[in-house]
């Protein structure tokens, strides 16, 4: 089915959010599947509004400063960053890891804040990610946490949609095996992630569950197997329940 205007720029916004973060012309109308003139006029209607920008030198166009401004927005109202930016920097001061809060949108979850441990940053997120990217859901702790803690019949409906992409050793591809993975979270209310996005690095997610009883966010750690042992979790575990804990009440309370 065709799409309207409204997609067609829906859609516009959303692939410029992955890598390789650029598109021309010509490629933006292939995906469109309409014809340059079409594809340029939405564009410059965007460009106008500053929702995309186009490059003087390569004529690639890229996303455009006003949805960072959505997002800043958009932070805000959910009211997560300004609650939780202190307990991340005191869970990654106490840890010496790499800490997260990770949302749940739709479909997809994504990383809105990021405190990194004191050894510096321990790797680049997939296609050297950045914050509103999606992660996938077959792959690292607080995905699989949030997508665990959805509607199970349309996260089953999500995962037979999807190709599951392998990107570590450990990486679930199996759809059968991550529907029995999110079974064993929601029992567990954790996720562990133990090499599935690079060898060797392990993820350790909670739930944090906001007044209406949902689950739209959590918090969770990242670090090496030799500094993180995913078979015996209990103290970090425990670092982590608590961070979840605080940022809840301050969440229900918030006016």
């Amino acid at each position: 089915m065709p799409l309207n205007s409204t997609e067609k720029v829906l859609y516009i916004l959303k692939i410029l959010r992955k890598p390789p973060y650029s598109l021309s012309l010509t490629e933006i109308a292939e995906k469109l599947e309409i014809t340059k003139s079409g594809a340029l006029k939405i564009l410059n209607i965007m460009g106008a509004n500053a929702f995309v920008i186009r490059d003087v030198k390569t004529k690639r166009y890229t996303l455009g400063p006003a949805l960072l401004r959505l997002g800043n927005v958009y932070k805000e109202l959910k009211g997560i960053v300004e609650i939780a930016r202190p307990i991340l920097k005191h869970l990654t001061e106490v840890t010496e890891e790499t800490s997260y809060i990770t949302i749940w949108e739709h479909d997809e979850a994504f990383i809105i804040l990021k405190e990194d441990g004191p050894r510096g940053v321990l790797y680049k997120l997939e296609g050297n990610q950045v914050y509103g990217d999606e992660i996938p859901i077959n792959c690292g702790a607080s995905s699989k946490l949030l997508a665990a803690y959805q509607d199970p019949e349309f996260i089953e409906g999500l995962v037979n949609s999807l190709e599951l992409t392998r990107f570590g050793p450990n990486t679930i591809t199996n759809k059968k095996a991550l529907l029995q993975e999110y079974e064993k979270i929601r029992k567990n209310q954790y996720a562990i992630s133990d090499g599935e996005y690079l060898p060797g690095l392990v993820g350790i997610a909670v739930p944090i569950i906001d007044k209406n009883r949902d689950v739209w966010c959590s918090v969770s750690i990242s670090g090496p197997k030799n500094r993180l042992n995913p078979s015996e979790p209990g103290e970090i575990l425990e670092l982590l329940r608590q961070s979840a804990h605080q940022i809840e009440f301050r969440l229900r309370f918030r006016s």
